[in-house]
């Protein structure tokens, strides 16, 4: 069915559509359904041991099967304290079910939040008939391509076989970026709340929030957070939490740092190997790198805002991308945070608000975060005394490179100061 006012589907895009769906619909139930339940479920067991926990009374981040597991603030746990009504058995499979919901919910959250307003809207840029042409596409397919482009994204087909919680994270990520696009201040605010109090490091999107000048998101976000601390404060559940910030993520880093492809293993390895085995000091390297990163982060966000003719929304496509850098154990699971990021590129450049050479490097840089699985499989075979988190960190630094370009381009001539 085509949209109202539309020319029909010709025969390419009827077989484009046709197949598409097809194989949107083999993905999805291969990586989101199939494959995992018929895979050991590495990441689910910590989540139904601190439901247990939490509803007998007991905090989940000590014992045998929690310290240094259950790694999330208490929302987390109460967000998925339905699990203790089941066997360890049932409720796995429970979990992976919803992961799979969570990844669809995801998808249509990019799908409606980034939907062109104005389908056919006549192309009156300079751009080459090809470009336009690309951007109508783009236009009037454009679910198919949201759902084309998730289900090919490997990040998310890691995820959702390890079963853990980012399948969540992606849906917090997606649905955040799609209310922001739609102007659902308030509504993004509780979002990116629900998605820090999840996974911690999303709280520095409030960054280029600021710079944005979307006051509403950032008080509806302190707001939220005000909420949760007020309620820890009256149950006394702000003991229990305590001993996450104070015990257990001081320690993550350093103990899952083989899991990590962040930059602050990769600095550590590159100039000086002696401090992967030393915990004080790569507590102390985390920190110092951190504080640097960040000054450095602040000094361009402060020079983003003195200028002109740039796209708010190319910076808060950078901005979700940045949260990666900051986060000291780093794993391909967590490139699903950013999905949404990708999809505000792409749909700058189909509004005529990025620049073409701009937007070919950005979709360089998601072709290798996409295919992250093959890319290393391919690093293997090509010198296979590299370290693998190498190309995981590289790839992630390129990205964030021209993500940056995008949002420090200028807007083309003819684009509108503010995006609707």
């Amino acid at each position: 069915m085509t949209p109202a006012g539309e020319a029909p589907f010709s025969p390419a895009e009827k077989a484009f559509l046709v197949a598409a769906w097809a194989l949107i619909a083999v993905l999805f139930v291969w990586h989101g359904l199939w494959f995992p339940l018929a895979s050991p479920a590495a990441d689910y067991d910590k989540h139904w041991f601190a439901a247990v926990a939490m509803l007998e009374g007991r905090s989940p981040y000590i014992g045998p099967e929690l310290y240094l597991a259950f790694n999330y603030p208490l929302l987390a746990g109460f967000l998925f304290l339905h699990l203790a009504a089941f066997t360890r058995a049932t409720g796995e499979t429970v979990w992976e079910i919803t992961n799979f919901l969570f990844a669809i919910g995801g998808t249509a959250a990019l799908a409606w939040g980034l939907m062109p307003l104005a389908i056919g809207a006549t192309d009156a840029s300079d751009a080459p008939p090809l470009v336009r042409q690309a951007r109508r596409f783009l236009r009037r397919h454009w679910i198919t391509v949201t759902f084309l482009l998730v289900a090919n994204y490997q990040p998310l087909h890691r995820v959702l076989v390890a079963s853990n919680i980012e399948p969540l994270n992606m849906l917090l990520g997606s649905l955040f970026v799609a209310l922001v696009v739609r102007r659902k201040d308030t509504a993004a605010g509780i979002v990116l709340t629900l998605f820090a109090l999840t996974k911690l490091a999303p709280v520095f999107i409030l960054i280029p929030l600021v710079a944005m000048r979307r006051w509403r998101v950032v008080a509806a976000s302190l707001g939220a957070f005000a909420v949760y601390g007020l309620l820890l404060l009256v149950t006394g559940l702000w003991r229990v939490e305590k001993f996450l910030y104070t015990d257990v993520i001081p320690r993550i880093p350093f103990t899952y740092q083989d899991l990590s492809c962040s930059i602050h293993r990769f600095v550590a390895s590159v100039l000086e190997p002696a401090i992967l085995q030393d915990e004080p000091a790569y507590k102390q390297l985390v920190f110092w790198l951190n504080a640097a990163m960040m000054l450095a982060y602040l000094g361009m966000v402060g020079a983003w805002m003195r200028l002109r003719d740039r796209d708010p929304l190319l910076l808060l496509a950078w901005g979700c991308f940045m949260v990666l850098l900051f986060t000291p154990l780093l794993e391909v699971n967590h490139f699903v945070w950013s999905a949404g990021a990708m999809f505000l590129q792409l749909h700058a450049w189909r509004e005529g608000r990025l620049r073409d050479v701009p937007f070919v490097l950005c979709v360089f840089g998601w072709t290798l975060v996409m295919n992250l699985k093959w890319l290393l499989t391919l690093a293997r075979h090509i010198d296979r005394d590299m370290p693998m988190f190498y190309v995981q960190t590289v790839a992630l630094l390129f990205v964030l490179a021209v993500s940056g370009i995008a949002a420090f381009s200028r807007l083309p001539a003819g684009a509108r100061e503010e995006p609707t």
